[in-house]
């Protein structure tokens, strides 16, 4: 009895470990909306690793790069355009599935926009 509760429970825990072990270098589809309303967008998004950090490229009708550390099941990232368009800050919960959910916002934003990264096949 006792080895079949442990190895219930080493599987359970493995298996809680892997989705948080996922590889996030990948091509994904996104879908956003702007803070406060002000519409949707969609596009793609490449994540690349490069040792303990992530380098990710938005093409969103804008191109937009970005930096980000991963900590648990959470991906926070800054990103910019290197002009005039400015910065921001994006946190992505990754799903089980490999989906990230963000919720982002840029310097002049009073509320927060939302994305979906959709991994790519």
């Amino acid at each position: 009895m006792r080895r079949t509760i442990f190895a219930t429970f080493a599987l359970v825990a493995i298996s809680l470990a892997s989705t948080h072990a996922l590889a996030l270098a990948g091509k994904y589809a996104v879908k956003g909306t702007n803070p406060g309303g002000k519409g949707n967008y969609t596009g793609t998004v490449t994540i690349t690793q490069k040792g303990d950090l992530y380098q990710l490229a938005w093409s969103v009708g804008t191109t937009y790069t970005g930096v980000g550390i991963k900590s648990g099941n959470v991906l926070s990232v800054g990103w910019g355009t290197g002009g005039a368009a400015g910065y921001g800050v994006v946190s992505y919960t990754i799903g089980a599935d490999g989906t990230l959910t963000g919720t982002w916002a840029g310097p002049k934003d009073t509320g927060l926009g939302t994305e979906t990264l959709t991994p790519q096949k």
